[in-house]
């Protein structure tokens, strides 16, 4: 069976990677894509394990359009009563780049009523609607005239692990981002781990669930597939049960520490959440006032700093100034990954990259860059 996993720009080879270990063969990457093929149990383990997917898609049909009537007809030319009943909701969910529409609600609309009228005409009766939580979400693809019709197997996007919840941070790091980012710069578990900047805790959450070798979907309660009639719930069962029981208990040292205690007090929260609480020291400090911990060897430090987008400073060029001489004196060693979005400031850092990622963060585009802290001279 082919599988299309979806990810951030940026990823893809991140992703791929994950798939191996997965199991999965015929790996391809795509822009923001990698798609792969397996069996139903190698797609419940892509949305159990993998950490940097958006969604776990299942291609059902391929096919060329010259227009809106020419879409309708192909949608219709599939055999719907294969994967859902006239008695379920559906939604179809549209990524659209053709000439051929104006509007990307118009393609879902005709797709939609394709589906509708099949049932109608062999049942009686039609599926609803439902945006938010329907049986079966299609994921429609149009580029030009090509079109993709598959199965989204996810439901909701991957990166929700389920820890979030309650009131949340102004500027949070998405999961699935924060576990990419951590893979990309090569964090080794046996080393520490510093996230002076942490917000809601997002980065020292999931490097404690990736030493920990805890499948990130182990918090998530439904997913697109569980209402497939193709679904077997003791496979997913045994298969949540194997991943339980790969969750050790490692010896790490990951450190969060934020200037806000109601920041503090949340990324407390998630952590006990996600199950990794006992794996992060998180306090209330000023990066200021930060320092590495002591009687260990130098290790990470990720900062997911302020681009002036989102979360105000007032002074971009000073505190990014601060954020260089502050690595200096408390990281000597560590090598420092720091995203932004905010180009001009990372020159005040007053440091060299040693490598470079183009990412995406929030819809911004950003970098995630690499510098070897050495002592201030």
């Amino acid at each position: 069976m082919l599988f299309t996993a979806t990810t951030f720009a940026g990823m893809e080879e991140v992703l791929a990677q994950e798939l191996v270990e997965i199991g999965a063969s015929d790996i391809r990457t795509r822009r923001r894509a990698v798609m792969f093929r397996g069996d139903m149990q190698t797609m419940y383990r892509a949305n159990l394990w993998l950490r940097t997917a958006i969604r776990v898609l299942h291609p059902i049909r391929e096919f060329q359009i010259e227009d809106a009537q020419d879409l309708y007809d192909r949608v219709h030319d599939i055999d719907w009563t294969k994967y859902m009943t006239a008695d379920q909701t559906l939604l179809v969910d549209p990524v659209v780049k053709s000439e051929l529409f104006r509007h990307t609600v118009y393609p879902a609309q005709i797709a939609k009523d394709a589906i509708a009228d099949q049932f109608r005409r062999l049942k009686g009766r039609r599926p609803s609607v439902d945006f938010a939580r329907p049986d079966l979400r299609i994921h429609l693809w149009v580029r030009d005239r090509r079109v993709t019709v598959s199965l989204d197997s996810s439901g909701e996007p991957l990166f929700k692990r389920g820890y979030r919840q309650g009131e949340q941070h102004p500027a949070p790091i998405n999961e699935g981002m924060a576990a990419g980012l951590i893979q990309l710069a090569k964090w080794e578990p046996e080393k520490p781990l510093v996230d002076p900047m942490c917000g809601s805790g997002t980065f020292s959450i999931e490097a404690a669930m990736i030493a920990a070798n805890q499948a990130p979907g182990l918090g998530r309660k439904e997913y697109g597939f569980m209402k497939w009639a193709s679904f077997s719930p003791d496979d997913w069962k045994a298969l949540r049960e194997d991943a339980r029981a790969k969750i050790v208990r490692p010896e790490v040292k990951i450190e969060a520490s934020d200037v806000s205690g109601s920041f503090v007090l949340m990324a407390r929260k998630m952590a006990r959440n996600a199950g990794v609480d006992g794996l992060i020291r998180i306090q209330a400090r000023a990066f200021e006032k930060a320092t590495a911990p002591k009687g260990t060897e130098p290790g990470w430090v990720f900062l997911n700093p302020p681009y002036e987008n989102r979360l105000k400073t007032h002074d971009i060029e000073g505190f990014y100034h601060m954020m260089g001489q502050r690595l200096k004196e408390s990281y000597p060693g560590y090598k420092a990954w720091i995203i932004t979005a905010n180009f001009p400031a990372l020159s005040h850092l007053r440091m060299a990259a040693f490598q470079k990622y183009k990412v995406f963060n929030g819809g911004l585009q950003a970098q995630f860059r690499g510098y070897e802290v050495r002592a201030q001279s």
